[in-house]
């Protein structure tokens, strides 16, 4: 079995394009392997992880079970936080959602622009989408996947929600080398509820009582 060490050292290229892709919701032999390995390392980098007072077998269920929430799979994702780990000047364990955060690279780790930047050059850029240059394609793609419409007219939280969640989909892609030019999955509308008047609510009601002959609570015998 390799090493956490060795993991690190190999980078990403041990996971190749498949290190981020979704992950199904158990904790994968490939980071079982490698668990106790982990504790190992994160001890010599934290060394005061021991002083919270709680039991290691705990920690390492409920770790366990964080890994799986965030979709901790892969041990390139797992070399990704020890490297991050390395950068941290704390001398505790920390929690299991911020390592989880430090297992998953930034945008810019893989040469995109962050989010609000991103954001900003759609803004920009999208009246004009097909002849404008673009400094990634995913930005690109996260633009045309939301629509000239939608920067146009709809509310700028509205408009950013959107944005945001289709360019997530475009550098996950990326980070998994999939293709950009695919379709990306339409999003769930908002249910929006519109409250009938009270005059054309009574309306309704009366034109049903009269259609099925219902008067006072009474239903009219056959």
């Amino acid at each position: 079995m390799k090493s956490v060490q060795t993991l690190v050292k190999a980078g990403f290229q041990h996971g190749g394009n498949n290190a981020f892709k979704q992950a199904p919701k158990s904790l994968t032999p490939e980071v079982a392997a490698i668990f106790n390995e982990l504790f190992d390392e994160l001890k010599a980098i934290f060394p005061a992880w021991g002083q919270s007072g709680v039991d290691a077998g705990q920690i390492k269920k409920t770790w366990a079970k964080g890994f799986v929430d965030n979709s901790i799979t892969t041990k390139a994702q797992v070399a990704h936080g020890i490297r991050k780990a390395r950068q941290s000047s704390k001398p505790f364990l920390p929690s299991v959602g911020q390592f989880c955060q430090w297992c998953v690279p930034t945008p810019e780790e893989f040469g995109l622009p962050s989010v609000e930047l991103a954001f900003v050059e759609a803004i920009q850029k999208n009246r004009f989408l097909d002849t404008e240059q673009w400094n990634h394609e995913a930005v690109y793609v996260a633009t045309r996947a939301t629509g000239v419409w939608a920067f146009k007219n709809q509310d700028s939280h509205t408009v950013r929600q959107a944005f945001v969640r289709n360019y997530e989909i475009a550098v996950r892609r990326v980070m998994n080398g999939e293709d950009l030019t695919a379709e990306l999955p339409v999003a769930l509308p908002v249910k929006v509820s519109h409250p009938t008047p009270k005059g054309k609510a009574l309306d309704h009601l009366a034109s049903f009582r009269q259609r099925f002959n219902f008067r006072r609570g009474l239903v009219k015998s056959y």
